[in-house]
């Protein structure tokens, strides 16, 4: 099974507009994800997945449309820690402002996040271990040719630590810039990575930037 992994396009955190844990997409992120729709299609694509966060469904939403795809909300695909003093839109909110993306329960009417205050390495390796399992299982049994799924920074980077057989302690960091596309194949026999932050296409529309700073 293909498994692409594509980083949320420039929020607007990401640009500076609001300070705002949990933004939208600026304008330019928009453009940035309904580029990487068009070059995600013909990929053979079945599925769409999407963390909670504005970002995530934001950019989910568009590559959606690109693909003829109702993206599908998991939680365990949000960035790390993430809630603080944000808990999350509620159902209804997330519904009206993206009416393609189907929800799972976890986004209730009180706000997904709201009990989800800090998280450390080890406890983002055991939820992104459940993701592992999870896309490994699929890949056992009549799977889908290629899904996507839409990621942050550090949670995607530990979920390939975690397919890949990397200790989920170490050093080994997988950069992504912004609707940066990689694509991972796994199999019974194990999981092989085939293209790392492929911004190309983002290239040859003028819509790369310099990568950001990790933040751990």
């Amino acid at each position: 099974m293909e498994v692409y992994l594509v980083r949320h396009g420039e929020s607007e955190q990401n640009s500076g507009a609001t300070d705002a844990r949990d933004s939208a997409l600026s304008g330019f992120g928009a453009r940035q994800a309904e580029a990487t729709g068009q070059a995600l299609q013909g990929c053979g694509i079945e599925r769409l997945y999407c963390s909670l966060q504005q970002r995530g469904l934001h950019t989910a939403s568009l590559i959606g449309r690109q693909l003829g795809l109702r993206p599908q909300g998991w939680l365990e695909l949000c960035e790390r820690g993430y809630g603080m003093t944000d808990p999350g839109l509620p159902r209804a909110l997330i519904r009206s402002r993206y009416p393609s993306v189907d929800l799972p329960a976890s986004a209730d009417v009180h706000g997904w996040a709201r009990h989800w205050k800090s998280e450390s390495m080890e406890a983002l390796a055991r939820r992104m271990a459940k993701v592992a399992r999870q896309l490994e299982a699929w890949s056992a049994a009549p799977a889908p040719a290629a899904i996507a799924l839409v990621v942050h920074w550090t949670s995607c980077s530990m979920l390939l630590r975690l397919l890949l057989g990397i200790v989920a302690d170490s050093d080994a960091c997988f950069a992504h810039s912004n609707c940066g596309i990689s694509l991972i194949h796994i199999a019974e026999i194990g999981a092989v990575l085939r293209r790392l932050n492929d911004t190309r296409h983002l290239a040859s529309a003028g819509l790369l930037v310099a990568i950001e700073e990790a933040t751990w």
